[in-house]
């Protein structure tokens, strides 16, 4: 993101090759041999991993895709943002804090608080102890901004 960021003019063409790059990795991933002495499970672990990072990639891509627009968000690239991340988290027995905290923000854009709040939570369970920080931050703005049910009327 800061990247693309200081290069604002080409940031379409920034995210295109980054994108580009996440699927030469998957093809990368299919063409991986099993090292001498390497137990199958072992095997599979290290390819999911690595199809895990590049899925969490493609859901940085499109979070960030999403908010090119100049007049709103694009709720098609967030989708496919959480779609990524839930990828990149459940491929792996090891996944990433900032995954579930790239899919909180997503989840935030896209106005489900409650599944911001469970991705934040997972985040802050999973990452180093700042992630959690920062993920109870986002917890605590998301239930003071989440719209309460109003109050049955009196009889």
């Amino acid at each position: 993101p800061q990247y693309t960021r200081l290069h604002g003019a080409d940031e379409e063409s920034q995210l295109d090759k980054a994108e580009s790059y996440a699927k030469d990795a998957f093809k990368a991933v299919d063409s991986l041999k099993k090292m001498p002495n390497e137990q199958d499970a072992d095997f599979a672990n290290r390819k999911a991993d690595y199809l895990a990072s590049a899925h969490g990639d493609l859901g940085m891509i499109h979070l960030d895709r999403a908010q090119l627009g100049l007049m709103s968000l694009d709720t098609s690239e967030l989708a496919k943002s959480v779609d990524e991340f839930k990828l990149a988290t459940s491929l792996t027995p090891h996944p990433v804090g900032t995954d579930y905290y790239r899919m909180g923000e997503a989840y935030k854009l896209l106005g489900k608080f409650d599944e911001a709040i469970a991705a934040f939570t997972r985040a802050g369970e999973v990452g180093p102890a700042v992630l959690k920080q920062y993920a109870d931050q986002q917890i605590t703005e998301l239930k003071n901004a989440k719209p309460t049910a109003a109050a049955p009327p009196k009889p």
